[in-house]
C-alpha cells in the first residue's frame, strides 16, 4: 500500500515540479527606460487635471501600478503597495495607480463609486492612451496588474500579476 501511495503522489504532483509555467511579460523590463505619458488624475493633489506622469523629478524612485482589470486579488495586493507607498513618500518615493480603460467616463464612474472601498492614499489616474496604456510601454492586457518600480527613468523591477 505505501508504494501505491508514493506512486500516486509522484504522478499527481509531478506536473508541479517538472513543468514550470511560461513567464508572463508586461511592460518595460528591468534596465529599460520609461517615458512620461498622459493621464487624467482622478484623485490626489491634482485631481481633475490632465497631466504628464513622470514629467517631474526623474531621479525619485517611482512605483507605477497599471490596473488592467480590477479583481479582488488585485485590489488586495494594491492596498499594501499603497500602504508602503504612503510610508515611503516622506523619503521621496512616488506611487501611482493608473487605470487602463477604453471608456474614460465608465472608469471615472467606477472609481467614484469605489472611492471609499478602495481607500487608496496614493494618486489614482486614468490613462489617456486607452485600454492598451502608453504605446511604448508594451503592457499585456491579459494580466490584471502590471507593477513597475523605476528610478532614474529606468525600470528596476517589473511584476506582471
Amino acid at each position: 500500500m505505501p508504494a501505491f501511495q508514493f506512486l500516486f503522489c509522484t504522478l499527481f504532483l509531478s506536473h508541479y515540479f517538472v513543468a514550470a509555467d511560461d513567464p508572463v511579460f508586461s511592460g518595460p523590463q528591468p534596465g529599460e527606460k520609461i517615458s512620461p505619458f498622459k493621464v487624467l488624475q482622478f484623485s490626489g493633489p491634482r485631481a481633475g487635471e490632465e497631466l504628464e506622469l513622470l514629467a517631474g523629478d526623474k531621479t525619485a524612485p517611482t512605483v507605477l501600478v497599471f490596473v488592467h482589470e480590477a479583481t479582488r486579488p488585485g485590489l488586495q495586493l494594491m492596498r499594501p503597495i499603497d500602504l508602503y507607498g504612503a510610508k515611503l513618500a516622506m523619503e521621496g518615493c512616488a506611487t501611482h495607480f493608473v487605470w487602463l480603460t477604453a471608456d474614460r467616463s465608465k472608469a471615472e464612474d467606477y472609481l467614484r463609486n469605489a472611492r471609499n472601498s478602495l481607500n487608496l492614499k496614493s494618486p489614482i489616474s486614468i490613462s489617456l492612451d486607452g485600454a492598451e496604456g502608453p504605446g511604448n510601454y508594451g503592457l499585456n492586457r491579459k494580466v490584471a496588474l502590471t507593477i513597475l518600480v523605476a528610478k532614474d527613468n529606468k525600470v528596476v523591477a517589473n511584476f506582471a500579476i
